[in-house]
């Protein structure tokens, strides 16, 4: 007695169609990446032809312990918003350019930006530039 099968079967997985819903995979994951929009910042960058009007902005210290200076004079925190209305009396388009100590904490910077933006002045942080 033979119990045997003389023709095995052969198992097989159809792989054809694993390569049409790869790509489609592929090109939905693509198509909706473009659509999802990043938490990044919308800035209004200035173009490199124009010239920038020559401003004379007031200059505004914060001095590592914590002194406050308005182009080169020693004023309070209380004082400062007061100082800064004088100075900027009359300018069609107030600016000013805060320089700062890296070491002031950033709470300080803040209140300073806080009295330019209760102002409605339009304010710089200075930096300098990356050694190359």
């Amino acid at each position: 007695m033979e119990l045997r099968r003389r023709n095995r079967r052969a198992i097989e997985v159809a792989t054809s169609s694993m390569n049409d819903i790869m790509f489609f995979l592929m090109l939905f994951f693509l198509i909706v990446s473009t659509l999802v929009t990043p938490n990044a910042l919308k800035l209004t960058l200035p173009k490199g032809g124009e010239h920038a009007p020559s401003m004379n902005p007031v200059a505004v210290t914060i001095t590592p312990d914590l002194r406050y200076l308005v182009n080169g004079k020693e004023v309070s925190l209380d004082m400062l918003e007061l100082s800064l209305q004088a100075k900027l009396a009359g300018k069609p388009e107030p600016s000013v350019v805060l320089y700062t100590d890296e070491t002031v904490p950033v709470g300080n910077v803040v209140q300073v930006m806080n009295i330019a933006n209760k102002m409605k002045i339009k304010m710089v942080l200075a930096t300098s530039p990356e050694a190359q």
